[in-house]
């Protein structure tokens, strides 16, 4: 079994712009660094066995041509970005002690989170575990989600489609369970895109000591952002990441999402009284 010094389980929805954070936070450590995206909640691979696309040290790798990328019809871009892995970087994976593992999971559901860690935990017995949570406020989420089209379209906004309230209810059961439950850190992407001291402090939690504050370029796991297009070298710090959902304010059911009693208390406790302004 793999010794590994440091474990970052990392809990989202999508487009919550956790994929910027997972690539700042993988790279404030040293090598062997493995970070693993997409992981099935009741399929654990202690392993690594099962990898598709992954990062090892500095360098992104595909082992097969996940459905992703030919559903999103970025197959071709993709295989330029990452390497096809070989016997080099297989005998890197295979040693026993590491640095850093991070494990995506979005979208998963509630009672999955603790069966994760606890599974994990099992495995790791002497790593250090970090759980994170990552939040977007739900105006700019819903934003980016519809820009994409990939979860739903401005029509299933217009036509107050379930999936639209489907996606609303994600977001408050994950904040009912994440905020204030010690057990977890909880990054408010909002929070951390604007305010180097935030980032500082996120930190400091994660023992780093050469801190680098500075954002990221575009996430490349994640397929980039859905406004800005698929553009690795495009600068984070110069995207409206924060403004997204002014793109829909005319938009009766987009505004009245934040009239719901639920919504609007977290949003007020978690991003302040004047978000939206």
């Amino acid at each position: 079994m793999y010794n590994i010094k440091n474990i970052i389980l990392v809990f989202s929805q999508s487009r919550s712009g956790h994929h910027a954070i997972i690539d700042w936070l993988y790279n404030q450590f040293d090598d062997i660094r493995l970070f693993f995206n997409y992981n099935d909640p009741k399929a654990f691979d202690p392993l690594f066995e099962n990898r598709v696309q992954y990062y090892l040290n500095d360098k992104k790798y595909y082992k097969v041509i996940s459905n992703s990328w030919i559903d999103d019809g970025i197959t071709d871009l993709k295989v330029k970005e990452f390497l096809l892995e070989a016997y080099e970087n297989i005998k890197i994976i295979q040693v026993l002690d590491k640095n850093l593992l991070i494990l995506n999971y979005e979208n998963i559901e509630i009672e999955d989170v603790s069966k994760i860690s606890d599974e994990i935990t099992k495995y790791f017995q002497t790593s250090k575990v970090y759980k994170v949570f990552v939040v977007r406020d739900i105006l700019n989420l819903l934003a980016s989600k519809i820009k994409s089209g990939k979860d739903f379209t401005i029509k299933d906004l217009r036509k107050n489609d379930v999936k639209i309230k489907n996606t609303i209810d994600t977001w408050l059961k994950y904040n009912k369970y994440f905020i204030d439950n010690k057990d977890y850190i909880t990054i408010i992407y909002n929070e951390w895109f604007k305010d180097a001291n935030y980032r500082s402090k996120i930190l400091d939690i994660f023992r780093i000591k050469d801190k680098d504050l500075s954002l990221p370029k575009l996430a490349t796991f994640g397929k980039g952002s859905s406004f800005d297009g698929y553009n690795i070298n495009k600068e984070s710090n110069s995207m409206d990441v924060l403004e997204r959902w002014k793109k829909y304010k005319n938009e009766k059911n987009f505004i009245d999402i934040c009239y719901n009693k639920d919504v609007e208390y977290y949003t007020k406790s978690i991003f302040g009284n004047n978000l939206y302004k």
